[in-house]
C-alpha cells in the first residue's frame, strides 16, 4: 500500500438545470466500510494509507420507461407537450458526464422542446431514465429533462434517491425499505442530500451562496446543515472532526482536503459521496459537480475529516 505524509497548518445527483428553484432529495448510497480508527484533533495531519479505489461493481440497468406526469401527453395527437414532465417519486440515478461543448436539456423528448438548461462539457448530469435514444435528467425541481445519448457518458456510480417535500423533514425510511439497507446515518443521509442540493451551482472564488461559491463555502454550507460549524478557509476546517489515516476506511459524508499546488497547503476540499467518487465546487468545472477521488484527487489528499 501507498503511504503519504502530510504536514498540515467542499452533487439527486441533479442536473445543473434549475438549482435556484429550490427542492430537496432525501439520498441513499451504497457504500463499503463503516469503521475507522481513533483519531485526533489537530492541524499536524499523521501519515494515512491509501487504499485501491473500489472495485467496480455490477450496475442496474437503467428504466426504460420513466413516469409520465397527467398531462404530458395530447389526448388527440398523443405527442409530447412543450412543458416539463415531472419525476418518479423514487429513481435510481446514474450520474453521467457531458461529453459535447454545449449540451441542450430540453423539457420534452422533441427537438423543439423548450430548453430548460444548457450543460457544458464534463458537467455531470443525474440519469433516472432511458428511452430510445434519450437520456431523461433528473432536475432540482423534481422534474425530468431529455438529453441524447450520444452526448453523455455513464460513471460506474449509481445512488438510489427519494425525492423528499423538505430538506427540514426528511424521509428515514422508504416503501422500499432502500434507506434501512443503505447502512447510512441520519446525519449521512442529510450531508449528502444538501450536498447534491448544490449540484450546477456555479464556481465563483470567495463566493457564498447559491448564486456562486468556492470549495470551501460549499463545504462549510454543506455541514453547517448538519449543525457543524466550519471555518470560513479550508485549512482551517481540519481542525474540526475527526482524523482519518486510511481511504479504505472513508463512508460517504468524510470531507476531503487537498494540496493541488503539491507540499502540505491545503488548496481544495470536498465530500466524499461513495464508491470512489466525491463532490465539491471545481474550478476545472466551473461549478459543484462529481469527480473520481481514485485517478488524479487521491495523490493530492492531505487529510480526512470526518463529523
Amino acid at each position: 500500500m501507498k503511504i503519504i505524509t502530510g504536514v498540515l497548518p467542499l452533487v439527486a445527483l441533479l442536473a445543473p438545470a434549475a438549482w435556484a428553484q429550490g427542492g430537496s432529495l432525501d439520498v441513499t448510497v451504497n457504500t463499503g466500510a463503516t469503521s475507522s480508527s481513533a483519531a485526533t484533533r489537530g492541524v499536524a495531519a499523521p501519515s494515512f494509507t491509501v487504499a485501491k479505489a473500489p472495485q467496480t461493481k455490477s450496475l442496474p440497468p437503467i428504466p426504460k420507461k420513466a413516469t409520465p406526469s397527467r398531462g404530458n401527453l395530447s389526448s388527440r395527437s398523443g405527442r409530447p407537450q412543450d412543458q416539463p414532465q415531472s419525476a418518479p417519486t423514487s429513481v435510481t440515478v446514474r450520474p453521467a458526464k457531458v461529453a459535447v461543448d454545449s449540451l441542450a436539456i430540453r423539457s420534452t423528448r422533441i427537438v423543439s422542446g423548450k430548453i430548460l438548461s444548457t450543460a457544458t462539457r464534463g458537467q455531470t448530469l443525474a440519469v433516472i431514465s432511458e428511452m430510445d435514444d434519450l437520456y431523461g435528467v433528473l432536475m432540482v425541481n423534481n422534474t425530468i429533462g431529455w438529453v441524447p445519448k450520444e452526448a453523455m457518458e455513464l460513471l460506474d456510480y449509481n445512488t438510489e434517491i427519494t425525492l423528499a417535500s423538505t430538506p427540514s423533514e426528511p424521509k428515514t425510511t422508504t416503501s422500499s425499505g432502500l434507506a434501512d439497507r443503505s447502512g447510512l446515518t441520519e446525519r449521512q443521509r442529510q450531508v449528502l442530500r444538501e450536498a447534491f442540493s448544490y449540484m450546477g451551482v456555479p464556481y465563483v472564488w470567495a463566493g457564498n451562496t447559491r448564486s456562486g461559491l468556492d470549495c470551501s463555502a460549499f463545504t462549510k454550507n454543506v455541514y453547517s446543515t448538519i449543525g457543524v460549524d466550519l471555518p470560513r478557509h479550508s485549512g482551517h476546517q481540519i481542525q474540526v472532526g475527526r482524523t482519518i489515516t486510511d481511504t479504505g476506511n472513508l463512508i460517504a459524508g468524510d470531507r476531503l482536503y487537498f494540496a493541488m499546488k503539491g507540499g502540505s497547503t491545503i488548496t481544495h476540499t470536498g465530500i466524499y459521496i461513495g464508491e470512489g467518487f466525491f463532490i465539491h465546487a471545481s474550478s476545472n468545472h466551473k461549478c459543484v459537480d462529481v469527480d473520481p477521488l481514485f485517478k488524479s484527487y487521491v495523490n493530492k489528499l492531505v487529510a480526512i475529516r470526518r463529523d
